[in-house]
């Protein structure tokens, strides 16, 4: 019986991995189309003369660490 329970159990946290995983791949894709779309955003900016060119960086690729410090605003 306790046997049965453990692999009950094992089962259950398989599922429960599994799905985990898919949520962290979908927040990282989405952090990533965050990225892109800030990018694009500031480089119309920069384009129609709005913001300096100069303070559009280069790429800033999202970074597990830089995500997890919480939420910052560059000006």
């Amino acid at each position: 019986m306790q046997v049965t329970c453990l692999e009950m159990e094992k089962a259950r946290r398989g599922v429960e991995r599994a799905a985990a995983l898919v949520r962290v791949r979908d927040i990282d894709s989405r952090l990533t189309e965050i990225d892109r779309e800030r990018e694009a955003i500031l480089l119309k900016l920069a384009a129609s003369g709005a913001l300096d060119p100069s303070s559009v960086p280069e790429s800033s690729p999202a970074s597990p660490s830089a995500a997890s410090g919480g939420f910052r605003i560059q000006y």
